[in-house]
């Protein structure tokens, strides 16, 4: 898309939004509208529904007070153009009445930015003064194209809307009224929604395809816009301060409330006090008398505690003599219970190897079990001689131990 070409495309898109805001939901509106299969297509075409109405309106209304065409330019048409938009007209007419719909010529709206001088001066427009003292015109009877200059519209209520689509200071005045007029009327509050997202749309898009007309447009728009966004920003503090404000006078409000309650918490008390200061004062007396017979009653629990706890100290001392007497008694007879549960395990061993050998053992025999008995201990030699009969134990006992035995 050219710069041009994007230009114009950027610049219906918003005349047609314009409209659409004022007249969408008065009658059967349509942009962009396909008039012949070229294709050619109409920026705007609306058909009332009924009687127009809304502030925002003004002028707009008696142009479009019964079913027309609308075209919006961004730059000032030549008379080839304006005879264009009159063939759109001529050629939907003919298509409606084609379509079995009552024959009727559509006229046309032509909206300039500035004065068409060739057009003036060649296809016979004249001032039409019905509509306005000035910024109107009509071609010669029969022809029903109208045009509207909008830098030679005078500046009031009336005329605000379409003056949204002119150049340079007249657009950026009619935008500084559309902001102070914004909470008017609702569909002036719609208009400049509008144009701040038109603003924001803008934004963001590449600026290296933008003609001068559009950075005429950003430029217009988004100052009023960030006037906007400034006075909010003022708006939004100073609520901030009333806020902070209100916050403050209701915290002191309460706090005073909360001191006034507190001063009466406090006389109270004070009476209170005061007749409780006697009570005290008896009560201090009678707390002093019982005192001194607590402190004498611990005097004499003192001492009593004393002597128990040198009592206590001489019977522990006791006991533990006595316990180290009943550990030395246990010891010894641990040792005595050893000694003879070792007794009885050699008397077993005797006998048992009596009993495999059959016959009483020697004194040689017996020297070398005495012998075994410190190196294994009797339980493992009974273990042992068990499982030897009468043979190994003869030769075991006549020969120097081994585990290999």
């Amino acid at each position: 898309m050219t710069g041009e070409t994007g230009a114009r495309h950027r610049h219906d898109a918003f005349a047609k939004q314009v409209f659409e805001a004022l007249l969408a939901d008065q009658g059967q509106f349509e942009s962009q509208m396909m008039v012949a299969a070229d294709p050619q297509h109409a920026d705007v075409y609306f058909s009332p529904s009924g009687p127009l109405r809304g502030l925002a309106l003004g002028v707009v209304g008696r142009l479009v007070g019964r079913r027309c065409l609308v075209e919006i330019y961004r730059q000032t048409p030549g008379a080839d153009d304006i005879l264009d938009e009159q063939e759109k007209a001529l050629t939907l007419s003919r298509a409606l009445s084609q379509r079995g719909k009552k024959p009727e010529r559509i006229p046309t709206w032509v909206i300039s930015p500035g004065r068409p001088e060739s057009a003036l001066a060649n296809l016979g427009f004249g001032p039409d003064t019905d509509i306005m003292a000035r910024g109107f015109y009509q071609m010669a009877p029969g022809h029903r194209v109208g045009l509207v200059v909008v830098s030679e519209l005078p500046e009031n209520e009336e005329t605000l809307s379409l003056r949204l689509f002119g150049r340079g200071a007249v657009q950026q005045r009619a935008l500084d009224e559309l902001f102070e007029r914004r909470q008017q009327d609702e569909r002036l509050g719609q208009l400049w929604a509008l144009v701040r997202r038109w603003r924001i749309r803008m934004d963001n898009t590449q600026q290296d395809d933008w003609t001068e007309a559009d950075r005429e447009f950003f430029a217009n728009i988004d100052e009023i816009v960030r006037r906007e966004m400034e006075e909010q920003r003022k708006l939004d503090e100073a609520h901030r301060q009333l806020d902070e404000a209100h916050r403050r006078l209701t915290e002191e409000h309460q706090h005073l409330a909360e001191e006034h309650q507190h001063l009466a918490e406090e006389h109270q008390h004070l009476d209170e006090a005061h007749q409780n200061l006697n009570e005290a004062h008896q009560h201090l007396t009678e707390e002093q008398r019982l005192l001194q017979e607590k402190h004498s009653r611990l005097a004499e629990e003192k001492h009593r505690l004393a002597d128990e706890t040198r009592r206590l100290a001489g019977e522990a001392n006791l006991l533990k003599e006595h316990l180290a007497q009943a550990q030395v008694e246990v010891e010894r007879a641990s040792h005595e219970v050893a000694l003879a549960r070792d007794e009885g395990l050699g008397l077993s061993l005797e006998i048992i190897l009596q009993t495999r050998l059959q016959r009483p053992l020697s004194e040689a025999d017996r020297t070398r079990l005495a012998q075994l008995h410190q190196e294994m201990g009797a339980k493992t030699l009974i273990e042992r001689a068990l499982k030897l009969d009468a043979a190994e134990i003869g030769v075991w006992l006549a020969t120097t131990y081994s585990e290999d035995v």
